[in-house]
């Protein structure tokens, strides 16, 4: 439980490091499927108290959640007006998880919409090692149990762009 408690820390901490002052929103997913948004302006602490995540909000409201319950725990951009269009280039388009990856490697697409496009695993190298389309679907899952052990990147064209993440296979 504690590698657990170690590992939503390193995820929380990257979510924070790679968004910056960005990041704006923090999406909850339980398995259950239940998806519950926070706004980073209204969470006061976040703590890990055996196997949980307690969010405590500003408003005095707080939440807990079973850390083996949830699906996955991310920050992301809110793009509201057009005050600023470069932030534009900054917003996800898609996430993935888990990561690192085993077996099957899930591709979700952002609260409210669909993945419409095409999704592909990359090598380093630049070679194409799997390649799928996706049709108006929220998520979908790469078997990539294949593949040796190593990053990757994972790649979406939504028909204006392509849009990379990379993941870690691992054994």
């Amino acid at each position: 439980m504690e590698s657990m408690r170690s590992f939503i820390y390193v995820i929380l901490l990257t979510g924070i490091a790679s968004t910056g002052i960005q990041a704006q929103l923090l999406y909850v997913k339980e398995k259950a499927g239940t998806l519950t948004t926070y706004s980073l302006d209204n969470i006061r602490k976040l703590t890990f108290p055996q196997g949980k995540i307690n969010i405590s909000q500003t408003t005095g409201n707080a939440d807990e959640y079973m850390l083996e319950e949830l699906r996955f725990l991310t920050f992301s951009d809110v793009i509201i007006g057009i005050d600023n269009p470069d932030r534009v280039e900054m917003r996800s388009f898609f996430r993935i998880f888990p990561n690192p990856v085993k077996e099957f490697l899930a591709i979700s697409a952002l609260p409210d919409e669909d993945l419409d496009g095409f999704v592909e695993v990359v090598g380093l190298n630049g070679a194409v090692l799997k390649s799928l389309e996706a049709s108006h679907v929220s998520e979908l899952k790469i078997d990539i149990r294949d593949l040796s052990d190593g990053i990757y990147l994972c790649r979406y064209n939504n028909g204006k762009g392509w849009h990379t993440k990379k993941f870690l296979k691992t054994h």
